[in-house]
């Protein structure tokens, strides 16, 4: 557990990536910025298959 506590202080995490939106606010941010501005264009792109709830717009 030591381990990986300074591990997370270097920057690094389990798994080896911190591009995850629940792990890295950066990550947060660029998620959000991907999503759709409006009702719109969620359903255009759910209607596409191009949206999930739970990972947002797929590129």
């Amino acid at each position: 557990m030591l381990a990986q506590i300074d591990r997370a202080l270097r920057g690094g995490l389990l798994g080896g990536t911190n591009d995850g939106p629940d792990v890295s606010f950066f990550a947060f941010l660029r998620f959000c910025a991907r999503q759709p501005e409006d009702a719109v264009g969620v359903a255009a792109a759910w209607s596409a298959g191009r949206y999930r709830v739970d990972h947002g717009l797929a590129r």
